[in-house]
């Protein structure tokens, strides 16, 4: 039975199904969950530990039952592996979550297959954090978050984190390098 559940949170959290509720916030899987925002509306997510950071907007978390699902931060996007700031991003996001217990509101997954979520230790979001720090940009192009907005435009005003540098170049565009 456990290894059947863990293949239904893997179907589930990758988007292979369509899942409309987390699969059971049971003692069976204890790891989804449901909550309720302000507008009642109820969102998934899932609790876990940080085992392994990617680079500064993807890391690997690991359940109780010993899954492992790599997540990656909505709304936000940080430096290239080789691009500058990429490794004190890195660095920046580490020391907020590594080998931490960390809360993952997600709705979908990326075309690499990771979840994208909203990532919280206790009430600190650390989407927000890492723009707010000069390590991330707002990534528009798939967010609207007006949150992440301010946050970007206030670390580039006040010149923190790879907002020092005075050409600072967007991921999205030094990929296309």
């Amino acid at each position: 039975m456990h290894n059947i559940t863990r293949i239904i949170v893997f179907v589930c959290l990758m988007g292979l199904t369509n899942c409309q509720e987390p699969i059971a916030y049971t003692a069976t899987n204890p790891n989804l969950k449901r909550t309720h925002t302000s507008s009642q509306k109820a969102q998934k997510y899932v609790d876990g530990k940080v085992i392994k950071i990617a680079d500064g907007d993807t890391f690997t978390m690991i359940f109780d039952n010993g899954f492992e699902v790599r997540v990656r931060l909505n709304g936000i996007d940080s430096p290239e592996k080789k691009q500058a700031f990429s490794n004190k991003a890195k660095q920046a996001l580490s020391a907020m979550i590594f080998k931490k217990e960390v809360r993952v509101y997600y709705k979908s997954k990326d075309k690499y297959g990771r979840v994208l979520g909203d990532v919280f230790i206790d009430s600190l979001n650390v989407n927000h954090e890492m723009v707010k720090q000069g390590m991330a940009w707002h990534f528009t192009r798939y967010s609207d978050d007006k949150t992440l907005a301010t946050l970007e435009q206030e670390a580039r005003k006040n010149r923190v984190g790879l907002w020092v540098d005075p050409n600072p170049v967007a991921p999205w565009e030094f990929r296309l390098k």
